[in-house]
């Protein structure tokens, strides 16, 4: 008891649907708490250019209490390729947030000279969030977004980011000190338009 548990003979599904597969028996271990494991593919897709493609197949590292890792990945037959790293973090009465890096290589049939033609992306994202019990005198939080190249055009395909042309960052800092009248705050600010490819940053 609450080590393992014992299956008798039993028939796959897949969706609801049986299938002629039967297993006589089996044994799973029973774990409590995070475990590394697999991610299966969270859709199968079909892409004219692309061709027959996996999205989302990946593993995933509960490398603490606080942190974990998720690693993924989209492969298609004609080449495509993408690749992303999601990390998320929490200390409780401290902050919370999470880190992303996207890479995604579109390889389609160049008509003109009949070779491959290679397109690129990539992506940094970072959310913090500061809890307001964390520090009296220090605030420190935002979101960074920053791509190249249209990558969520590219890279999800979704209406959505089809439609929207500006992406933003907000990332600031702030310190009060007590007992005088001062105060330093730093403010991080970017702005950038994926159809002209125009780039304003503020810098602190």
């Amino acid at each position: 008891p609450g080590k393992v548990a014992v299956m008798s003979m039993a028939q796959l599904e897949f969706a609801g649907v049986p299938s002629p597969v039967v297993l006589p028996f089996g044994f799973f271990p029973l774990i409590k708490g995070k475990s590394s494991g697999l991610i299966f593919p969270a859709s199968y897709d079909y892409n004219e250019q692309f061709g027959l493609g996996f999205r989302e197949v990946g593993y995933y590292f509960p490398i603490s209490n606080s942190v974990d890792l998720r690693v993924t990945g989209d492969i298609y037959t004609r080449g495509t390729h993408a690749l992303r790293i999601n990390t998320t973090y929490k200390k409780r009465y401290g902050y919370s947030g999470n880190f992303r890096l996207g890479y995604t290589n579109n390889i389609i049939d160049d008509l003109r000279t009949g070779g491959k033609q290679s397109s690129r992306s990539f992506n940094i994202a970072l959310t913090h969030n500061q809890d307001s019990k964390a520090h009296p005198f220090r605030r420190m939080g935002g979101s960074i977004n920053l791509q190249t190249n249209r990558y969520d055009q590219r890279t999800f395909e979704n209406p959505v980011a089809t439609f929207t042309n500006t992406i933003s960052s907000n990332f600031s800092f702030s310190h009060d000190m007590p007992g005088t009248p001062f105060s330093f705050n730093a403010e991080f600010r970017h702005s950038q338009n994926t159809q002209t490819r125009l780039v304003d940053i503020t810098l602190p």
